[in-house]
C-alpha cells in the first residue's frame, strides 16, 4: 500500500482546501485516526508506505497500533521545521529487515536540492516458511517529492537521488536472475511524486531516460504551463560534489563495482574462470539522465470506462499524483497506450503483478465531493498492489 494519510498539522495549516468538506467533524484527528486504523485492518497488506505522517502521531498512534497488528516500522521526518515525513511498515511474519536507508534530499549549496523532502528505502528478506530458500530480496522505496508545481527540476533531482539510493541497496553481484540493467533485487518505488501521469518525470521513470535539456523546468512534472519567458534546464542537473552520475548511481559505488574480480586461491591450472563484469559507464553533464531499472506502473491511469483515474481530491486538486512502480522485464518493441502515449513494452519478471485496488474516476470523485469525508479519512486514496515474488 502507498498512501498519503494527510498530516493533521498540514490539514490545519491549509484549512481553506477543506471548506467544501461536508463533514467538518470528520476532519478532526480523533475521527480520522480511527478510520485510518479501520482501513489498515481491512486491507491487511504486508507492506505499508505512508506519506505525510506527522512525527508526534507516528510515535503515539501509527507505530503502537500497527505493532499490535504485527508490523514494525521506520520513520523519516522531513528536514527543517516540517512536522511530517514518511513511514514504512512491514509485517514481521512475512519479512525481515536486511538493511535500510533514511534519505534526505537536502544538499547544502545546491539550488535543485535545497528542499526538505525525504524518502525511506528498505531491503526486505521474505520469510518463505518452506524448506526451499528464496534468493530474491525485495527493495521498497517510499517518498514524497516537492509539492511546488513549477519546480520540476527539483523533483527530478530528488528522484535522481532516490534512484541512486535504491541502486545502493538493491544491487547485489550474487543475484542469479535480474530484470534491470544491473544485478539487483526486485524493486518497488512508490509514493506521492507530485507529478502528472505521462509527464516528463513520469516518462523518465517508465523509459529509463530523459533529455531534460529539452524542457523548461516547470514542464517536468506536467502540472503547469510553461511561463512566457522560458527557463530551460541546463546540464549538469546537479553539481559534481553531489557524487551522483547521470545514470543515477553514486560515483563511488560504480568505481567499486569496476574493481577486478579476485580469482580463487585454489583455482587449478588450466581451469577457465568466467567473470561477470559489473562495469557501468560513468557519465556527467550529458544533458540526459538515465536509470538502470525497468520500471512499470501498477496503474494505467484510466478506468475500464476510459475515464481518468484520480488519487487526490480536495478544494484545489482532482488529479493523480500517487504511484506504485515495480521492476519488470522489457519485451521486444513498444506500443502506444491510452491517450496516444508512447510507452515501452514490458512483461512481468520476478515481481508478478497479481491484482490491484481500483481507483475512482474524476467524475466519481466529483460526485462524492471533497475529501476527507465521513467514509474516507484522507484527501488521497490508497494505492494497493498484490505481487508474487519469485526467484526467476
Amino acid at each position: 500500500m502507498s498512501y498519503n494519510v494527510l498530516a493533521q498539522e498540514l490539514l490545519m495549516a491549509n484549512w481553506y482546501l477543506y471548506l467544501d468538506c461536508a463533514d467538518q467533524e470528520g476532519l478532526t484527528w480523533d475521527v480520522r485516526k480511527e478510520k485510518l486504523l479501520q482501513q489498515f485492518q481491512h486491507y491487511n497488506v504486508d507492506v505499508l508506505c505512508l506519506q505525510e505522517v506527522q512525527e508526534s502521531h507516528y510515535h503515539d498512534f501509527f507505530l503502537p497500533e500497527l505493532q499490535k497488528l504485527g508490523y514494525e516500522g521506520l520513520y523519516k521526518k522531513r528536514t527543517g521545521d516540517k512536522p511530517d515525513g514518511c513511514a514504512t511498515f512491514y509485517r514481521t511474519s512475512k519479512f525481515s529487515l536486511v538493511k535500510h536507508r533514511l534519505v534526505e534530499y537536502f544538499r547544502p549549496g545546491t539550488d535543485v536540492l535545497d528542499r526538505d523532502n525525504v524518502a525511506i528505502v528498505v531491503l526486505l528478506k521474505p520469510k518463505t516458511g518452506s524448506k526451499q530458500k528464496m534468493h530474491a530480496n525485495l527493495c521498497i522505496a517510499n517518498t514524497h517529492l516537492l509539492f511546488n508545481k513549477r519546480r520540476g527540476d527539483v523533483k527530478l533531482s530528488q528522484l535522481g537521488v532516490l534512484l541512486a539510493e535504491i541502486d545502493q541497496l538493491a544491487f547485489d553481484p550474487k543475484v542469479r536472475y535480474w530484470d534491470a540493467k544491473v544485478r539487483c533485487h526486485p524493486v518497488v518505488l512508490c509514493g506521492d511524486l507530485n507529478s502528472a501521469p505521462f509527464s516528463p518525470l513520469y516518462q523518465f521513470l517508465n523509459t529509463g531516460q530523459l533529455a531534460y535539456g529539452d524542457y523548461e523546468r516547470s514542464e517536468i512534472s506536467g502540472q503547469s504551463s510553461p511561463p512566457r519567458w522560458r527557463n530551460w534546464m541546463q546540464p549538469p542537473l546537479w553539481p559534481p560534489f553531489v557524487g551522483i552520475t547521470d545514470h543515477c548511481q553514486y560515483h563511488q559505488a560504480v568505481l567499486e563495482r569496476r574493481q577486478p574480480a579476485t580469482l580463487p586461491d585454489n583455482l587449478e591450472k588450466g581451469t577457465t574462470w568466467l567473470v561477470q563484469s559489473n562495469f557501468v559507464d560513468i557519465q556527467y553533464h550529458t544533458g540526459c539522465i538515465f536509470h538502470p531499472f525497468n520500471l512499470r506502473s501498477v496503474y494505467s491511469h484510466f478506468t475500464v470506462d476510459h475515464e481518468r483515474e484520480v488519487t487526490t481530491h480536495h478544494g484545489r486538486a482532482n488529479c493523480t499524483v500517487d504511484y506504485i512502480f515495480y521492476t519488470a522485464r522489457p519485451s521486444e518493441g513498444d506500443y502506444t497506450g491510452k491517450g496516444g502515449r508512447h510507452r515501452p513494452k514490458y512483461r512481468d519478471g520476478r515481481l508478478k503483478l497479481m491484482s490491484r485496488l481500483s481507483l475512482l474516476s474524476d467524475r466519481e470523485l466529483e460526485r462524492m465531493g471533497s475529501l476527507p469525508n465521513k467514509e474516507h479519512p484522507s484527501d488521497h486514496l490508497p494505492l494497493i498492489a498484490k505481487f508474487r515474488l519469485t526467484d526467476k
